[in-house]
This record gives structure tokens, C-alpha cells and sequence, in this order.
């Protein structure tokens, strides 16, 4: 290490002794001289921030802090003379994502017996800044849900009443005032029911199952609809079981959701192609409409509440896929062109005894 030009690294004595702190202090240590030139960096800063520890010895301590936490020579020597006092900063991760930490620094003269000059930074993570932090993101999104309830609830509401005004001047029957207030009350309906996964979600029971199987279930359960529609269904799938561990009845949730959205995609007669394969160490599930496709600046949104192209959609049902697949450690992936379709894919790990 040709950065490591420092009297310190002349014996192993100034190594073990940072070493023994970061393990009893459960923290990252960061050894940098008094104008903030790293001189050495824990192993354990891997685990926290995701750096290699050898690419950051030699750079400045300031490249890893958020620009509002920056602090120069003069300042750095005020802050951390003394008994070391708590600082709470962002520091940068290796994927340029900032996470808050607790900072408590020690300008020191020495270590062990050898001569000189420099800051010792004991750096943890910080949990109330994180606690607090996703107790607001919570609050958020359940202000955005509050929002997007009241609007859809508010809309057949304002139905139902209008009709049974009507229905109070008119003495007739009218048997078309009430289906629409049939219709309307379903759609509260099933709004509340989609709200309740998220209001009492009950423990994920996993067992082996596979991908093939999940999906013939699913489809033999929309064959009707298809048929109906003169939609056609193309499957690419391996011969080979490909086996996951999952909630087999949650995950048939997001199959059959994203094959009903795939479906309600598409106005004419058309194609609809299944593809289940092995990507890796991932089962891959990936369905593709000929619909009119999602516009680019909704791809990234997808899985908010009520965010949504369908006219009469609301959201919830991509919002319950996208946490569901998270629930399994997998990810959601979407390609869409517009006036061409839409790509749905769904990674999920395979079962350890599948892994090739």
C-alpha cells in the first residue's frame, strides 16, 4: 500500500489496537491524519458502507460525508479534541446512498507508543436518526394511502347518494339505478378487501413448491377469460421443475394478479406469452401483453397505491405483488413500450438444493 506512507504501519502494534477497538466498540474505525487524509479503515467498514478497505486509505474522510456535514481542518480539530462528544452525520455507502451515523472522534498524539497526529473516528449507525427516519417514510405513505382511499371511496359514494335521491323523487322501479348502485357498491367492496392484506397481514407459511405448478394453477382458473376475449396463450418453459420456497397461496396472488392486469391490458383478440425459467440462482417468472403499455415516467412508480392505467383500477392489486415478492427476498423487474406491451418479471430464489 503505497498510501500508507505513515510511521504507524512501521509496527503492527498501531493496527491491532484499532482492530481491537472496532471489535469492542462494535463500530467502523477510521484513522485519518488532523487534515482528514484516511491513514486506516476497519475490515468491518465492508459490511457497513460496502467499500474495500484498501481503495479508501489515502483519500479524504470529507469524499465519504453528505455536503452539509462537511467539516474543515479547523473545525474538525475543535470538534474532536477532548472526551470525543457524539456527532450524528450521513455518511456515503459504495452505492452512493447516505446512511446516518454516530460519529465520535479523538484527536489523538499517539497510539500505543508511536508518535502522532491525527483523529480516531469510532462510527456506528445511527438507529434513532434511522427509526425516526422510517417512522416518518411510514407516516408518509400512510398519508398517501389515507388520500388515495378517501378519493376512491369518495367517488361511488358520491354515486350511491345521487341515485338514491333520484330513486326517492322517482317512485318507479328502475332496475338501472340499481346496478349501478350494485356495481358501485362493489367497487367499495373490493377496494376494503384489498386494504384488509394490508391492514392484518398474517405470517407467510413457506414450503417447496414450484413455478410450473403455481402458474397451471392460475391458469386453469383464467382459461374462461382468455377464451372469452380471443386471447391466446404462448408458454416458454423449462422441462425441469424449477423449485422455490414460497407461500405457495400468496404467490399465486401475484401470479394471477399480473395475468388479470395482463389480460384487462389488452382491447382485442391477441397473445399473451408465460415464460418460466432459471436466471442463475433465481426462478423467473415473466408474462408480456400485446396491451398498450405503461408510459416511462410511471415504470418507476409502479407498486405505489393507487397508481394506476386501468380506468377502474386502483392500485392496491400491484402494490400487494410488489410486497409479496419482497416478502420472499425477490424483485419485480418491468420493460414496457408504449403502443407495443408490457413485460412483467418476477425473480424469486430457487431452493438451495436446485442451485446449479
Amino acid at each position: 500500500m503505497d498510501t500508507l506512507q505513515n510511521p504507524l504501519y512501521e509496527t503492527n502494534l498501531y493496527v491491532q489496537i484499532l482492530q481491537q477497538m472496532a471489535h469492542h466498540f462494535h463500530s467502523v474505525i477510521i484513522y485519518t491524519t488532523m487534515e482528514g487524509i484516511i491513514r486506516y479503515v476497519s475490515p468491518n467498514v465492508k459490511e457497513m458502507f460496502q467499500y474495500e478497505q484498501e481503495k479508501m486509505v489515502g483519500k479524504k474522510i470529507s469524499d465519504y460525508l453528505h455536503e452539509k456535514d462537511q467539516l474543515d481542518t479547523k473545525e474538525s480539530r475543535r470538534l474532536f479534541q477532548g472526551n470525543g462528544r457524539k456527532n450524528t452525520i450521513r455518511f456515503k455507502k459504495e452505492n452512493g446512498s447516505y446512511v446516518w451515523v454516530d460519529v465520535y472522534g479523538y484527536a489523538i498524539d499517539e497510539i500505543g507508543s508511536v508518535k502522532t497526529d491525527g483523529i480516531v473516528w469510532i462510527i456506528k449507525k445511527s438507529i434513532d436518526q434511522e427509526d425516526s427516519m422510517l417512522q416518518s417514510d411510514k407516516l408518509s405513505i400512510l398519508g398517501q394511502l389515507a388520500a388515495g382511499i378517501v378519493h376512491e371511496i369518495r367517488n361511488p359514494l358520491t354515486s350511491l347518494k345521487g341515485f338514491i335521491q333520484l330513486m326517492k323523487s322517482d317512485k318507479t322501479y328502475n332496475s338501472e339505478y340499481l346496478r349501478i348502485i350494485e356495481t358501485e357498491m362493489e367497487q367499495i367492496d373490493a377496494i376494503t378487501k384489498e386494504l384488509m392484506i394490508f391492514a392484518k397481514p398474517s405470517d407467510p407459511k413457506f414450503q417447496s413448491c414450484t413455478l410450473q405448478s403455481i402458474f397451471h394453477s392460475c391458469m386453469r382458473l383464467l382459461e374462461g377469460q382468455f377464451f372469452q376475449k380471443r386471447i391466446k396463450i404462448v408458454t416458454d418453459m423449462e422441462d425441469e421443475l424449477i423449485r422455490i420456497v414460497c407461500d405457495e397461496q400468496r404467490l399465486r396472488q401475484v401470479f394471477l394478479n399480473l395475468m388479470k392486469n395482463a389480460l384487462e391490458a389488452m382491447d382485442h383478440p391477441g397473445k399473451i406469452s408465460i415464460t418460466i425459467k432459471r436466471k442463475n440462482n433465481e426462478g423467473m417468472f415473466a408474462i408480456t401483453d400485446e396491451g398498450s403499455g405503461i408510459p416511462k415516467e410511471m415504470i418507476g412508480k409502479l407498486g405505489q397505491p393507487f397508481l394506476t392505467t386501468k380506468r377502474n383500477g386502483n392500485g392496491l392489486g400491484l402494490m400487494m405483488c410488489y410486497k409479496i415478492v419482497e416478502e420472499h427476498n425477490g424483485r419485480i423487474e418491468v420493460e414496457s413500450k408504449e403502443g407495443k406491451g408490457t413485460t412483467f418479471r418476477v425473480f424469486l430464489p430457487l431452493k438451495k438444493v436446485d442451485m446449479k
